[in-house]
């Protein structure tokens, strides 16, 4: 039985899809771009010094899958408060 697709744009923007694998440098930049992070907010989402920040968006080093999952979870809760916040 195929499960429907029951996706939202937030839920699914471009390059947030949690791959097995360690995501690309665009994939991180583009993620931290839609949620409106700077370096140093999304670097301290997932405890990392904004040094390991850029050199995951410069490609210089791979991100691990575990940071790419709390990364887009934490973000994607960054989006929600925002919006939350934007609509009242």
């Amino acid at each position: 039985m195929e499960t429907p697709n029951t996706s939202t744009p937030l839920d699914h923007p471009p390059g947030w899809e949690v791959w097995p694998k360690a995501p690309q440098a665009c994939a991180i930049k583009a993620g931290r771009l839609f949620a409106g992070l700077t370096q140093a907010e999304a670097a301290r989402l997932v405890y990392v010094t904004v040094r390991t920040w850029q050199k995951w968006e410069r490609g210089d080093s791979a991100m691990r899958p575990g940071f790419w999952a709390t990364f887009c979870t934490r973000a994607k809760a960054h989006v929600r408060a925002r919006e939350g916040a934007g609509g009242a």
